[in-house]
């Protein structure tokens, strides 16, 4: 499966930057200034916005069905880079909701306060999946019709941002500029809906767990390839342009030229069940009482699935001034933190043992 994928990449990838990132950046400035459209619904377009909202709505159950609909996606569209970095990150938003009922977190915070940290993993994991999910969808009718649908996405309460961002894509297929477009818009888009509501403030990132799991390293990103495992960290979550620069240089690292084979087989042949044993099985255990191993279950044990309520929409883009979130980041060297990752699951093993004694 590894090969046909590959080869299947391959070929998509020589095409993927046929224009800069400068230019795509420059058109997308003038369509923006453009007034929207509208027009009445054709019966086949009825029909592909029932289609995607049904789809969208069957994979966006929990964790599980949102990382694998990202990966299934990517592996028919591998231009379209973005759907493996969500892939990626989507894993790493399911460690950190098994991590609260893991080995050691539930010693420190006691079931409440978990319960209000799983609800906002697992809140921002929807929101992103419930606004970018259908913008892929889109695509790929798009691909099938084979002329662009972009109009459509109104109808899925997307920015009329991304709309724009579409076309231009479609026009000129740079795999870069719409990966960071995505970036800048999905965070803008949890900026809106999540990170900013009195709820989440109070309950969530001034609280002084969501400050200890920042100082135990919980907060890293990993990026495990299929020898090795390379993290980055987000030192302030709360902070927009801090996730959108994470983002993107978690893009560059995972589309290196060295390492990108290594992280593409990890992803293929790596089934994702949201515990830690997934990547690091020396270190972790699905089964409890390992005295060797941190406890990392599975979701499906850790959580029940959640239904979340719908919310008003409000278009989060207001000028052009956001174009400047499409700069590149200065190169960042890989961290390989292999063993010293090794070290620092053994010593908070150990501190597992203390508390449970």
């Amino acid at each position: 499966m590894f090969t046909k994928l590959w080869s299947s990449f391959k070929k998509e990838k020589n095409v993927s930057f046929p224009i800069s990132m400068a230019l795509c950046v420059s058109l997308l400035k003038s369509k923006l200034k453009e007034q929207q459209s509208s027009s009445l619904l054709s019966t086949k377009e009825e029909a592909i916005i029932k289609n995607i909202r049904s789809i969208t709505r069957r994979a966006n159950i929990n964790n599980i069905t949102r990382t694998n609909a990202y990966l299934d996606f990517f592996k028919q569209h591998p231009s379209i880079h973005w759907a493996l970095l969500a892939h990626f990150v989507s894993r790493n938003g399911g460690y950190h909701m098994t991590d609260l009922e893991g080995s050691l977190i539930p010693h420190i915070l006691k079931l409440k306060k978990r319960k209000a940290f799983f609800l906002f993993l697992e809140r921002a994991n929807a929101l992103i999946f419930h606004d970018a999910f259908p913008q892929l969808l889109l695509f790929k009718e798009s691909t099938l019709c084979q002329k662009p649908l972009f109009h459509l996405l109104p109808f899925f309460n997307v920015s009329c941002f991304m709309e724009k961002v579409w076309n231009v894509f479609w026009e000129y297929p740079n795999s870069e500029f719409l990966t960071t477009a995505l970036i800048i818009n999905e965070q803008h888009h949890l900026e809106q809906k999540l990170v900013t509501t009195k709820v989440v403030q109070q309950n969530v990132l001034r609280t002084w767990p969501f400050l200890l799991q920042q100082s135990l390293g919980l907060t890293e990103v990993l990026l495990p390839s299929s020898s090795r495992l390379f993290s980055i960290t987000v030192n302030d979550f709360s902070s927009l342009t801090e996730r959108i620069k994470v983002g993107k240089i978690l893009y560059s690292i995972l589309y290196g030229r060295v390492l990108f084979d290594d992280f593409l087989l990890f992803a293929a042949s790596t089934i994702h069940r949201g515990s830690r044993e997934d990547y690091a099985e020396h270190l972790f255990s699905t089964v409890k009482m390992q005295k060797t191993k941190l406890y990392s279950p599975p979701l499906k044990t850790a959580w029940s699935n959640v239904v979340h309520p719908s919310l008003p929409h409000q278009d989060w883009y207001k000028n052009d001034h956001v174009l400047a979130l499409f700069a590149s980041e200065k190169f960042v060297i890989p961290r390989d933190i292999t063993a010293s990752y090794s070290r620092k699951i053994k010593a908070l093993n150990s501190l597992s043992h203390t508390l449970s004694s």
